[in-house]
C-alpha cells in the first residue's frame, strides 16, 4: 500500500475511535469520571489524552465535535437551529435536552391536518459520502415499528445545513431506574415492567431492527406504569451512517456499563448486543430491589448468562430471556443454572410444600412424590432440547441470511450488481435445498419467503410458497403454525383473484384459533382476513359484521390512530366500493391514507394501496383533477419501490390508464394499459386473473376508440376467467357483461344475448339492488330487447332501473341516469312518439355534459344521437 494512503486511513482510524469515545464519554460528570471510564476501557494514553483535550474544548465552548478532528474548533452542532424555527411540518417549541447523540427539541405539528407534539432530534455525524440517502433507507425501516411499548418514529428529513433530524412520539414519564427505586416494590412487579421492554425489544428484533442502546435513560415509564422504549435503532444509525467511513469501527453513543463487549470492540450490533444491554439492565434493577434479595443466585445466574462475553452463550433470543425469569416468578427451574436432581426437587418442594409435608407421612404420596419428580424432570430436558432447537434454528436463520447477501459482496465473490429479487431466488433455492430435513423451519422460512414475494408484487410466486407452508404445518399437527399459513394463504388466493377459493382456508383459519381458545388478538387477524375474502365474492353482510367487530376490538385495545385499526378501515372502504357506495368508500380510504402516511410515511407501501384506491373512487366519481395527480405519483412510487417487472407497478398502470379513460382519453390510457398487461404477463403468466384484468381494461379504452382489436382482448380476458374462477364468479359475470356489449354496439345482438342474460343472472343473485354493476347489466339487456323488437322485456328492465335510482334517478351515476333516459327514448321512439323522446334525449346530454369531459366518447355518442332524432322529419299525419 502506497505510505500517504496508508497514513491516511491510519489517521481516519484514530479520528474515529478519538470521536466516538469522546461521544460515549461526553456525558459523564467531570473529566475524572471520564478518565475512569477509559482507562477501565483499556484506552491507550495518547487516545486518552486526545479525548481527554476534546473534553476541555467541550467543556470551554459548549461545542459537541463530529467532524473530523482537524479543523473543528470552528463547528458548533447547536447554533444552526433555534426555538421556534421551521422543519418541514414541524416548529421547534423548546429544547428538551442534549447528549451524545444529538440535541432534542420539543416540536408541534403546523400543517393544519390535526395537533400533535413529537420529539425531534438533530443527529450528530453524518457527513460521509451517501449517509444522508443511507439514513432515508435506514428511517425508513424505523418507521415500520409498531408496538405499544415503543416511542414511534413519526417523520424525518435534513435540516437547511444539511444535518438530518428524526421527530419520535415525546413520552411523559421517568426514567426506569428512578419509577423502580421509587414505586416497585415486588420482584413481580419489577419482572412485569421488564417484560414491558423484553417485548419491545423481541419485536423489534422479529423486524430485523436491533436497538444498541439499551439503558435506564432510555426506558421511560409513564403514570399508569406502562413502559416505552426511545431512540429504537438510532445507536444502530448513527453507527451505519457517521463520518468515520465505511471501513471505520465506531461505538457511537454507546453507555459503556451496558455496552456489550463486541459494540465496545466496534463491532455492528446484532440482536446479542441487545440481550447482553438487557442483562445489565436486568442486574441494575434487581440488586436496587430489596425482595429480590432472597432470590439472588437464581437471578444473578440468568443476568450472567444473558451478559456471557461470548455472543453464542447468551441467551438465544430475547423470547428465552423472558422465559427463564417466568421460570423464576413460577418457583420452575430456570435453565441459567446446572438442572442438578437436587435444585430441582428444591424447586418443586417450594412450588409443592403443602403437598410435600403431607406426602412425607404416607409411602404412596412418597412415590407419587417420587414420579412428579421425575414428571418434572422430563419436563425440563424436554424444555431444554425445545431451547436448543430453537438456538440452532436461530443460528441457522442467521448464517443463512448472512450466506445469501454475501451473494452481493464482491470480496466474497459475489456481483455488486445482483436484483433485490434475484437474491430472494437464490434465497428459495437454498431453503429448499437445506431444510428438507427441518419441516418446522422450513416450513417458516417458506412462509416468510411467500410474505416477500408478495410484496415484491409476484403474487404467483407468493401463492405457491403459501399454499406449500399450509400443507407443511398441516403434515405435521402444528395448529400455531397452520393457523398462521392459513391466514396467509387466504390473503394470497384473494390478492391473485381467487376469491372464491380464498374462502376456505380463512374460515378453517378462524374456526381453528376459535377452538383453540387462542388470544383475542390471533381472532381479530383471522376475522379481518375472512372479511376480507368474502368481499371479494360478494357476501357482503357477513363481510360488513366481521369487520365491524374486528374494528370495535382494535380500537378498544389500540385506541383511533393505530396500524391495526388503519388497515381494518382500509378494508372497509374496500367493502364500501365493492357495495357500490362511492362516497363512503372514499371517506374510509382517506382515513386509512391518513393514519397510513402519519404512522408509517407517504412512500410506505401500505400508504400506496390506500392511496390507490382512494384515487380510484375519485376518478368513478368524476373528480378526474384529484384523482390523476395522486394516480401518476403512485405510477412513480411503485416503479422506486419494486422496479418495472412487478405486479404492484402493473396495478398502479392500469389504475392511471382507467382514470384517463374514464375522463374520455383513451388514446392516453391505452400505452399505460398495454405496459400493464405486459407486466403482468411477465409476472402472473397465462392465465391469471391479474392478467385477466389488465386485458379486459385494454379492450374496454379500445372499444371507445372503436378499435376492432377490443373483441380480441374481451374474449381472452374471458377465456382467462372462465378457466380459473367457478361458474357463477362474478369477476366472469363482468367479462360476459363487457364482451356482449361490444357485440352489441356492432349489430351482433343473437351472439350477445345469452352473455348479457348469464351476466345479468349471476349479479341479480349477488349484489344488492341498486349496486351499478347489476343496473349497467339491466340497461345492456334492455337495449338488446329494444333492438330485438322485445319492448315488453326492455320496459321490465327499465322499471327495474327506475325502481332502484330513486326519484329522478337521484341515485344513480350520471352514465347510468343517461342509459336509462335513453332507454326510455328508444321505447317512445319504437311506440313511435318521437316527439316525446326528444326531451328525455336532450336530458341526457345535459347530464353527460355536466359530469364528463368534452370529448368523453359518451357524450359525443349522445350528441350524435340527439342530433340524429333532432334531424328526424316529424311523421305524415293523414287528412280528413
Amino acid at each position: 500500500m502506497d505510505e500517504a494512503v496508508q497514513d491516511a486511513s491510519e489517521d481516519a482510524d484514530q479520528h474515529a475511535r478519538v470521536k466516538s469515545l469522546f461521544l460515549a464519554v461526553c456525558e459523564l460528570p467531570d473529566v475524572v469520571s471520564a478518565r475512569a471510564n477509559l482507562a477501565a476501557q483499556g484506552v491507550a494514553d495518547d487516545v486518552v489524552a486526545e479525548v481527554l483535550a476534546l473534553l476541555e474544548a467541550d467543556a470551554a465552548t459548549r461545542v459537541r465535535f463530529t467532524l473530523p478532528v482537524a479543523g473543528v474548533a470552528q463547528a458548533a452542532l447547536g447554533g444552526e437551529l433555534e426555538v421556534g424555527a421551521q422543519l418541514g411540518a414541524w416548529r421547534l417549541v423548546s429544547v428538551l435536552g442534549q447528549g451524545g447523540m444529538g440535541q432534542v427539541f420539543l416540536a408541534e405539528r403546523t400543517d393544519g391536518l390535526y395537533e400533535q407534539q413529537a420529539a425531534l432530534k438533530l443527529l450528530r455525524g453524518w457527513s460521509a459520502p451517501g449517509a444522508t440517502e443511507q439514513l432515508a433507507r435506514e428511517r425508513q425501516i424505523l418507521a415500520s415499528l409498531n408496538h405499544p411499548h415503543i416511542a414511534r418514529l413519526l417523520d424525518g428529513g435534513t435540516t437547511p445545513g444539511g444535518r438530518p433530524y428524526l421527530v419520535m412520539d415525546v413520552v411523559q414519564g421517568r426514567p426506569l431506574d428512578d419509577h423502580v427505586r421509587d414505586r416497585v416494590h415486588t420482584l413481580d412487579a419489577l419482572l412485569a415492567l421488564f417484560g414491558m421492554v423484553c417485548d419491545a425489544v423481541a419485536y423489534a428484533h422479529r423486524q430485523l431492527v436491533v436497538h444498541c442502546d439499551i439503558k435506564p435513560g432510555n426506558v421511560l415509564v409513564d403514570e399508569a406504569g406502562h413502559a416505552k422504549l426511545l431512540d429504537f435503532g438510532i445507536a444502530q444509525l448513527q453507527q451505519r451512517g457517521g463520518d468515520g467511513g465505511a471501513g471505520a469501527r465506531v461505538t457511537y453513543g454507546l453507555t459503556p456499563r451496558y455496552a456489550s463487549p463486541e459494540q465496545r470492540a466496534g463491532e455492528p450490533g446484532r440482536p446479542a448486543t441487545d440481550i447482553y444491554s438487557l442483562g445489565r439492565l436486568l442486574d441494575e434493577l434487581l440488586q436496587a430491589l430489596p425482595a429480590a434479595a432472597a432470590r439472588r443466585p437464581e437471578w444473578q445466574a440468568i443476568v450472567a448468562r444473558a451478559t456471557a462475553e461470548d455472543p453464542a452463550a447468551r441467551y438465544p433470543t430475547v423470547e428465552a430471556l423472558q422465559a427463564d425469569l417466568q421460570r423464576l416468578l413460577r418457583h420452575r427451574p430456570v435453565h441459567a443454572l446446572a438442572p442438578t436432581l437436587r435444585y430441582r426437587t428444591a424447586k418443586l418442594l417450594r412450588r409443592e410444600w403443602p403437598w410435600a409435608v403431607v406426602g412425607a407421612g404416607t409411602l404412596a404420596l412418597s412415590t407419587a412424590f417420587t414420579l412428579r419428580v421425575l414428571h418434572e424432570r422430563d419436563r425440563a430436558l424436554q424444555a431444554e432440547a425445545q431451547a436448543e432447537r430453537e438456538a440452532a434454528a436461530l443460528q441457522q436463520v442467521s448464517g443463512f441470511m448472512v450466506d445469501l447477501f454475501e451473494g452481493a459482496d464482491p470480496s466474497r465473490g459475489g456481483r455488486p450488481d445482483i436484483t433485490a429479487a434475484a437474491l430472494v431466488d437464490r434465497g428459495h433455492e437454498r431453503v429448499d435445498a437445506a431444510l428438507r430435513d427441518q419441516p418446522a423451519l422450513h416450513g417458516r422460512m417458506l412462509g416468510v419467503l411467500g410474505q416477500v414475494y408478495g410484496s415484491m408484487g409476484q403474487p404467483q410466486r407468493a401463492l405457491a410458497l403459501h399454499e406449500r407452508t399450509a400443507a407443511l404445518a398441516a403434515q405435521r399437527g402444528d395448529r400455531a403454525a397452520e393457523t398462521a399459513a392459513l391466514r396467509q394463504l387466504a390473503s394470497a388466493r384473494a390478492e391473485s383473484g381467487q376469491n372464491a377459493k380464498a374462502v376456505e382456508p380463512a374460515r378453517r383459519a378462524l374456526a381453528l384459533l376459535r377452538d383453540d381458545g387462542a388470544k383475542p388478538e390471533l381472532v381479530a387477524q383471522a376475522m379481518v382476513t375472512l372479511g376480507y375474502v368474502l368481499t371479494g365474492t360478494g357476501q357482503f353482510d357477513e363481510s360488513r359484521v366481521l369487520l365491524d367487530e374486528a374494528l370495535t376490538m382494535r380500537r378498544r385495545w389500540y385506541g383511533e390512530r393505530h396500524l391495526e385499526v388503519a388497515a381494518v378501515v382500509h378494508l372497509q372502504g374496500l367493502l364500501a366500493r365493492r357495495m357500490g357506495r362511492s362516497e363512503d368508500a372514499l371517506v374510509y380510504f382517506r382515513e386509512a391514507l391518513a393514519q397510513r402516511q402519519s404512522l408509517q410515511g407517504p412512500g410506505h407501501p401500505n400508504a400506496l394501496v390506500s392511496q390507490q384506491q382512494a384515487a380510484t373512487v375519485l376518478s368513478q366519481l368524476g373528480r378526474a383533477d384529484e384523482a390523476l395527480p395522486l394516480l401518476r405519483d403512485l405510477v412513480a412510487q411503485r416503479r422506486a419501490l419494486y422496479g418495472e417487472r412487478s405486479s404492484s407497478t402493473a396495478t398502479a398502470l392500469n389504475e392511471l390508464a382507467s382514470a384517463l379513460q374514464d375522463v374520455g382519453r383513451a388514446a392516453e390510457a391505452v400505452p399505460f394499459y398495454r405496459e400493464s398487461v405486459q407486466v403482468e404477463e411477465q409476472v402472473s403468466g397465462r392465465p391469471s386473473t391479474r392478467l385477466a384484468v389488465a386485458t379486459n381494461n385494454l379492450a374496454s379504452a379500445l372499444e371507445d376508440l372503436d378499435d376492432a382489436e377490443a373483441e380480441r382482448h374481451f374474449r381472452d380476458a374471458l377465456a382467462q376467467r372462465q378457466a380459473l374462477l367457478p361458474a357463477g364468479d362474478l369477476a366472469i359475470a363482468r367479462g360476459q357483461g363487457n364482451l356482449a356489449r361490444w357485440l352489441t354496439r356492432n349489430g351482433r345482438t343473437a351472439e350477445a344475448q345469452p352473455l348479457a342474460a348469464a351476466a345479468l343472472a349471476t349479479r341479480a343473485a349477488r349484489l344488492p339492488a341498486t349496486h351499478d354493476e347489476r343496473l349497467g347489466s339491466l340497461l345492456l339487456v334492455a337495449e338488446l330487447a329494444l333492438l330485438q323488437n322485445r319492448p315488453d322485456a326492455a320496459r321490465a328492465a327499465l322499471d327495474e332501473v327506475t325502481a332502484a335510482g330513486g326519484p329522478d334517478g337521484a341515485q344513480l351515476r350520471p352514465a347510468r341516469h343517461a342509459s336509462l333516459l335513453r332507454g326510455r327514448a328508444l321505447l317512445l321512439e319504437a311506440a313511435g312518439d318521437h316527439a316525446a323522446a326528444l326531451p328525455l334525449r336532450r336530458q341526457a346530454v345535459a347530464l353527460l355534459a355536466r359530469a364528463l369531459t368534452p370529448q368523453h366518447p359518451l357524450l359525443l355518442s349522445a350528441r350524435r344521437d340527439l342530433a340524429s332524432a333532432e334531424a328526424r322529419p316529424p311523421p305524415i299525419r293523414g287528412g280528413g
